[in-house]
């Protein structure tokens, strides 16, 4: 800090000298404030989640439609909807193994059979054979 001789100068010098100093100060509080707020508390040790025990129910059945002398994609559209998912086809037709377009396929018999109470994840075979062409 430089003092002058006039006092006017002398004032102003202190002054701002304080100045400065109050000026950093608050910058430092600023920083320091900013970042103890960023900071969280440490984290609480977890405790162990109460065990509640949920009763099961019995899965859903249902009754399984008769599509005996249904189309084969009809009768399988007709199990979708009904809740049936796991349909699959089994060729009952010596001359055709494999069912490529269920659309060309009549239903001979299902299994389990029709009416049987199932649950919806239950498989149901439809035993096909290709139907003829008029």
């Amino acid at each position: 800090m430089k003092i002058h001789r006039s006092p006017g100068k002398a004032f102003a010098a202190v002054t701002r000298a304080g100045h400065d100093e109050e000026m950093r100060l608050l910058l430092t509080a600023v920083v320091l404030l900013s970042v103890l707020a960023g900071c969280k508390a440490a984290p609480e040790t977890p405790q162990a989640p109460a065990t509640t025990t949920v009763p099961t129910t019995a899965a859903a059945q249902l009754s399984l439609p008769d599509v005996v002398g249904s189309n084969a994609e009809v009768a399988m559209d007709r199990l979708h909807r009904t809740g049936f998912k796991h349909v699959t086809f089994g060729s009952a037709d010596p001359k055709a193994k494999v069912v490529v377009l269920p659309a060309n396929w009549t239903v001979v018999g299902m299994e389990p059979a029709a009416g049987s109470n199932l649950e919806v994840k239950a498989a149901v075979v439809l035993k096909v054979v290709k139907s003829v062409q008029k």
